[in-house]
């Protein structure tokens, strides 16, 4: 058996991939092959675009920044609070 590289073609007409085999000459064996190799390359792509689990590193950055926003969004709370504050205690007499 020969090593094949299998390249499937994209048909723009249709929209679709041209997948071929002839390492048969029963028909029913080399659409098994070709489904083969259809399922070998959705399952190529799919692990390659599947995203990874954040590192230790990267959960204590998140962790940082949701600390910085934290403190960030009580400041300005408290910036708020205390303008509205001095909105209500003015003695009109």
């Amino acid at each position: 058996m020969t090593a094949f590289i299998f390249q499937p073609f994209y048909v723009k007409s249709t929209r679709s991939l041209l997948m071929t085999s002839s390492t048969s000459r029963s028909q029913a064996a080399n659409l098994d092959d070709v489904l083969v190799k259809l399922h070998t390359l959705v399952a190529e792509s799919a692990a390659s675009s599947i995203p990874r689990s954040p590192t230790l590193e990267q959960r204590g950055r998140v962790v940082n920044f949701q600390k910085a926003d934290d403190v960030r969004r009580r400041v300005q709370k408290d910036k708020r609070s205390t303008t509205k504050k001095s909105r209500s205690t003015k003695d009109w007499d």
